[in-house]
């Protein structure tokens, strides 16, 4: 080994040691003018023949008193069935909601924005593939960065049937897209029901790496992890997915309307 390959061993063991891998699925922080939050939640729902809410069913405990006051206003939405045979029939999907927080005037109290509403099938389970070693170096040299989008495609069993990098992925080759790849043939995916019998559907995943050296200011290690798939309203944060597709469409115009 010589002196300069030691020294770029040492250097990309150290900044390893730094690589940030978040995930934290539902949660994508939008820093803007009005000091925004994004929040973004998930229900199993149920949406009966007639477009009326069955029943909503909560993923996760998160922000119980933030999914309390949103459940009451999507109890009151209407959606579009699906047909079968030219009938509308029920279906179970997964409803997506983000929204917007906003500081109202007295400092205690936030504006609730909906910002996007999405269903369809979903993730169900993940294992995230790790960083390469060999790209940590270039990876803190560089834009200290690294985006990767997949769009994945899953049968009515919930097993994957296909992947690739997704329109608009930041990041589209390397041994780290290859590896996100790759990881998607072992995660599980909760398609929609129709009649109890599960059909095909396609999400997107947003994962981000992130590089910090010791001697950077502290504006410099702001979370630049965040991504708006083409055409949607959400801004995704590390870890969150997103359908791509449904059997049932909100009907409600809902996006945008403050709670």
């Amino acid at each position: 080994m010589t002196r300069n390959a030691g020294r770029m061993s040492a250097f990309g063991f150290a900044v390893r040691i730094l690589v940030l891998v978040l995930a934290f699925p539902g949660l994508a922080h939008s820093e803007s003018a009005t000091d925004e939050r994004r929040v973004t939640l998930d229900w199993r729902l149920e949406v009966n023949a007639d477009g009326r809410v069955g029943f909503v069913e909560r993923v996760g405990t998160s922000n119980a008193v933030l999914r309390e006051k949103l459940e009451a206003d999507i109890a009151k939405w209407k959606f579009i069935p699906p047909l079968v045979d030219g009938k509308p029939v029920t279906l179970r999907t997964r409803l997506v909601v983000q929204v917007g927080l906003t500081p109202n005037p007295d400092g205690e109290t936030y504006a609730v924005h909906v910002r996007d509403v999405t269903t369809g099938g979903a993730l169900s389970h993940i294992k995230m593939p790790a960083y390469p070693d060999e790209e940590v170096g270039m990876l803190a040299r560089g834009k200290q960065v690294a985006l990767v989008v997949v769009e994945v495609e899953f049968d009515g069993n919930g097993k994957q049937v296909g992947v690739k990098v997704a329109e608009g992925s930041p990041l589209t080759t390397g041994e780290f897209v290859r590896r996100t790849k790759r990881s998607t043939r072992s995660w599980t995916y909760e398609p929609e029901l129709i009649n109890g019998k599960g059909i095909p559907g396609r999400v997107v995943y947003f994962m981000c790496v992130v590089a910090h050296r010791p001697d950077e200011s502290p504006a410099l290690q702001l979370n630049p992890c965040q991504w708006t798939p083409p055409g949607k309203h959400a801004v995704l944060g590390n870890g969150d997915s997103l359908a791509l597709d449904s059997s049932v469409s909100l009907k409600s115009h809902v996006i945008g309307s403050t709670l």
